[in-house]
């Protein structure tokens, strides 16, 4: 009951929603031709977490850092003052038990 066989890596894509409640997809993979597919359903899964992004900050601090890849439950951080980088769910849920909460952001929506 696979459906690993219709996944497309490394990938360029664009698209938009038709009338008929379907969507007309572009597809441009890295080793072939641009193609335009149309779609009932579309899941995109960018994998942004699979690789981790830390970022470099000067000076020293000795206590945990933590990336949202090995992140799991925010009751690890109830009573702790912390500070976010970034704004994404898990840090509304660490914000949510922590006794003080600190959030930096880039400024560019994506982060990069």
């Amino acid at each position: 009951m696979g459906f690993r066989d219709r996944f497309r890596f490394r990938t360029t894509l664009g698209g938009t929603p038709d009338p008929d409640g379907t969507f007309r997809v572009m597809v441009r993979p890295a080793d072939g031709p641009e193609a335009c597919l149309r779609y009932r359903s579309v899941l995109v899964a960018s994998g942004h977490h699979w690789l981790p992004r830390v970022p470099e900050l000067p000076g020293t601090f000795a206590g945990r850092v933590l990336h949202t890849l090995d992140y799991r439950i925010p009751e690890g951080f109830a009573g702790q003052r912390v500070l976010i980088v970034g704004m994404g769910n898990s840090a509304c849920d660490i914000a949510r038990v922590a006794e003080r909460t600190l959030l930096a952001s880039d400024r560019s929506p994506a982060g990069r």
